[in-house]
């Protein structure tokens, strides 16, 4: 596959493709460095602004709006476009890249569920979850670990060049009373959050991933904390392909 063509990378980032769509964009992405840091690009900025939003419920028509005109930007050159040459060229790639990033902002800001312990798209659907997961494993660099953990084992698996990672709690002990496991990505400026973390369950981390080296489990109080107010139980080096 050649480049010609790039992908829907908003539409991928925010799970609004169908499969096939999906599938095309999987395999576009192991050769296409630009669009790998396009769907990092948005995934980023859904993520950072959804933290500092407050709750918001859409209604069907405002979210059924937002994402028709994400899915109607054009994300690929025109033909006047791709004739151009040096700054002209730069000039108009920039611009349609502020126009749909705009409106992947707008979106975040629409759709922000719970601040930044639950902010990512559409996190409650498992099927989001479970696109997610493909993206990732399907990756070039994708890494997976596995380790024992309270009775049972969690498995990251994550992505640089996606900057996204899911961790699987599979038959893993429930916490004891109104507490709740949650995730940190440890990075060179210490830890950030990654999500509170269900059992049973694969939960998409809410960090992004670069420059992460270690990814910590604390047992926190219901609801989660914007730091970590225990010691891990769990903490898992992060390794990279």
């Amino acid at each position: 596959m050649t480049n010609d063509t790039h992908i829907d990378a908003v539409g991928y980032a925010l799970d609004a493709v169908d499969d096939l769509e999906r599938a095309r964009s999987e395999r576009h992405l192991q050769d296409c460095e630009s669009c790998r840091r396009e769907v990092a690009e948005v995934a980023e900025l859904t993520v950072t602004l959804a933290s500092d939003v407050p709750p918001l419920a859409p209604s069907p028509d405002v979210r059924s709006s937002l994402l028709a005109q994400i899915q109607h930007t054009p994300q690929t050159p025109s033909s006047r476009a791709e004739r151009s040459i040096g700054a002209r060229s730069a000039r108009t790639s920039g611009r349609k890249r502020r126009a749909v990033l705009g409106l992947v902002a707008a979106a975040a800001v629409v759709v922000a569920g719970a601040g930044v312990i639950h902010a990512q798209p559409w996190a409650g659907s498992s099927n989001g979850v479970t696109n997610a997961q493909s993206r990732i494993e399907h990756a070039p660099d994708a890494t997976r670990q596995t380790v024992q953990f309270q009775g049972g084992t969690v498995t990251v698996i994550s992505s640089r060049s996606l900057n996204q990672a899911v961790a699987t709690l599979h038959k893993v002990a429930a916490t004891k009373g109104d507490t709740t496991y949650q995730g940190w990505f440890i990075k060179s400026d210490g830890p950030t959050n990654a999500g509170i973390l269900k059992t049973d369950h694969t939960n998409r981390l809410t960090a992004n991933v670069q420059g992460a080296k270690e990814f910590d489990i604390t047992v926190e109080p219901a609801g989660g904390s914007q730091v970590p107010t225990k010691t891990p139980i769990l903490a898992l080096p992060l390794t990279t392909t």
